[in-house]
């Protein structure tokens, strides 16, 4: 009767948004991933950013000074007139915040050197991370 009908079929229609699905669903967890992969970095990056900030000021203070000035007592370090140490997750100089997020701060000082290890985590779930540092004392 009808011969030279065009269009689609009630299952070729499904078909087709099946598939539409099924690629929707991909390429919606591809970016989801990616999405929080990103923010996973960026964080990861901003707390070694942070670490590597307080590292630095923490060295200058010590090349700034004479090795006699240096003591490292009861969980803190005197630099001269400054002091640092760790607590509640923080490391503090003279009182004030200079680095959030510290699992742990170690200091092992001697005649020729001074070395300073700080680790930090950027959350519950995330690898703890350990940038340090050694000082070595001019003669």
């Amino acid at each position: 009767m009808f011969r030279n009908q065009k269009g689609v079929t009630l299952i070729e229609l499904l078909a087709v948004i099946g598939l539409l699905s099924v690629i929707m669903m991909l390429v919606g967890s591809i970016y989801l991933f990616t999405q929080k992969q990103f923010l996973t970095q960026t964080a990861k990056i901003e707390q070694q950013s942070n670490v590597r900030g307080a590292l630095t000021e923490l060295t200058k203070d010590i090349r700034s000074v004479k090795q006699e000035s240096i003591k490292y007592e009861e969980a803190v370090l005197h630099v001269g007139p400054n002091q640092y140490y760790w607590e509640k997750d923080s490391l503090i100089k003279n009182e004030a915040v200079i680095a959030d997020s510290i699992t742990n701060f170690q200091v092992v000082f001697d005649a020729e050197q001074i070395e300073i290890s700080i680790s930090s985590k950027t959350s519950e779930f995330a690898q703890e991370e350990t940038i340090s540092t050694v000082v070595m004392f001019r003669r």
